[in-house]
């Protein structure tokens, strides 16, 4: 999803419409009050002038990681990439400090903005080093939220060093053919040999329309990547929302279930038709793995909508916005034998009043249980 930011006042919602980054908050740099929440806990917290935006979540064992966009500097546009690790203590996660593992370059393609990092584990090399740990991320190299290509980066562990995979994008955006447009983004990695090969699903935006797609790619020798020429579209059969002729199949997140063959996505749904126009829900589908690549196949519901998250304050209604999610899964984008399925969610609130965007987005959890 989009990086959006703080936006304060009716003007400021306005423009939402058309610039997805806003005004920094109210407060100095740095002075930001705590994010006024009293009901539906979020997973850690940072004040006011932050924003917590896009997660992905692997666990490994009684520890997890979980990975973020968020802005480097307190009340500030510059974009990022964070991690914080998580240790289970009876049936809760306690997560630590935050660490910034990746940030915009100083040129080039991801020069502007950095988000929606996804990360897997596998066994990959790069100039005479091993790697363990590889994140999909979007980027660009303009001050506009548009034109987004994929690029890569590698780690021997998830707290980093984070090391970025040569000076382009894996997966380019062509906007001179497509038009300026959002572009290539949203990444989202499942392992297909838990070793080097992945399966980068994305989603494309140009002029024209909106779609998600996957590319196999052999990551073994990241300096020289096989299969990122090449994307399949994945079907939008069986989708619908509501109000749209055709869905909009965007901002996605895989896991697989290698025990029974089910392949599972959390995907935005029902956009809100008022300023911010982001997703009033998420919604899980799921598919036989094997049907991929099928003709006609069709995706088949698992939850139809998430939003029912609760917010109790005197002056906010509940999360109002809820979108950009992900599947908790192992390194490897497994999820094997789930009778539940674990999310993390991107959320944001208003002021029942004035309808003003309060707050920095944050990030909470939710659970989907599995029949059968």
């Amino acid at each position: 999803m989009k990086a959006w930011k703080k936006i304060f006042g009716t003007a400021a919602l306005a423009a939402l419409l058309c610039i997805a980054v806003g005004c920094g908050p109210t407060e100095e740099a740095g002075q930001g009050s705590a994010k006024p929440i009293d009901g539906t806990p979020i997973l850690f917290d940072e004040t006011t002038d932050y924003y917590n935006i896009a997660p992905s979540v692997v666990e490994e064992g009684n520890v997890r990681y979980i990975f973020y966009a968020v802005n480097a500097t307190a009340g500030q546009t510059d974009t990022a990439i964070a991690v914080r690790r998580a240790e289970k203590s009876g049936d809760n996660w306690s997560y630590g400090d935050k660490k910034v593992i990746v940030q915009t370059s100083e040129s080039g393609w991801d020069s502007a903005h950095i988000a929606n990092p996804d990360v897997i584990k596998g066994t990959f090399g790069y100039n005479g080093e091993t790697y363990s740990w590889l994140m999909a991320y979007q980027g660009n190299g303009t001050d506009a939220e548009n034109n987004y290509s994929i690029g890569l980066a590698a780690a021997k562990d998830p707290l980093g060093e984070w090391v970025k995979i040569g000076n382009d994008a894996v997966i380019k955006y062509d906007s001179a053919g497509y038009g300026t447009a959002f572009g290539i983004g949203e990444p989202s990695l499942v392992s297909y040999d838990k070793a080097g090969k992945v399966y980068l699903f994305h989603t494309m935006g140009d002029m024209y329309t909106t779609g998600v797609y996957v590319a196999e790619l052999d990551c073994t020798d990241l300096g020289a990547i096989k299969g990122a020429s090449v994307s399949n579209a994945v079907t939008n059969f069986g989708l619908t929302d509501p109000g749209a002729a055709v869905p909009t199949f965007s901002d996605t997140n895989f896991k697989l279930d290698e025990t029974s063959g089910t392949l599972y996505c959390v995907r935005n749904y029902s956009t809100a038709a008022m300023a911010p126009v982001l997703p009033t829900a998420v919604q899980v589908i799921k598919m036989p793995m094997a049907d991929l690549y099928a003709v006609n196949a069709e995706w088949e519901e698992v939850e139809t909508q998430i939003n029912d998250l609760d917010l109790s304050t005197d002056t906010l209604d509940g999360w109002e916005r809820v979108y950009s999610a992900c599947i908790v899964g192992d390194g490897y984008g497994r999820v094997d034998g789930a009778e539940a399925l674990e999310l993390a969610l991107t959320v944001t609130s208003f002021d029942r009043q004035t309808y003003e965007y309060r707050f920095y987005q944050a990030i909470t959890g939710y659970t989907v249980e599995l029949d059968g």
